[in-house]
């Protein structure tokens, strides 16, 4: 997952640094290149901050209940009836 992690924050920077250059070819006015690769790139760093806060709430609860629903969860899909219906749910999804 960190490998991942680092391509995204990767392609990120690599996006941000073409889209200054091509806001800096536009505007010889520094402030005025800066202000549309800002408003440009704000969007998508605003999207994948609050994804990464999602993501986030998977490896650090916010509290014991979200500690306990999770692992009430954990235990139920190992019941009889719902592991199967969760196998199939997998399985559907990887083909």
């Amino acid at each position: 997952m960190r490998h991942a992690l680092r391509r995204t924050r990767a392609a990120l920077a690599l996006a941000g640094a073409d889209q200054l250059g091509t806001a800096l070819q536009r505007h010889h006015d520094i402030p005025a290149a800066l202000a549309e690769w800002d408003a440009g790139l704000c969007p998508e760093a605003t999207k994948r901050q609050a994804l990464a806060r999602r993501e986030m709430l998977q490896y650090a609860p916010p509290s014991r209940f979200h500690v306990w629903m999770s692992d009430l969860t954990i235990r139920a899909i190992t019941l009889p009836g719902i592991r199967g219906l969760v196998r199939r749910s997998i399985e559907r999804a990887n083909h």
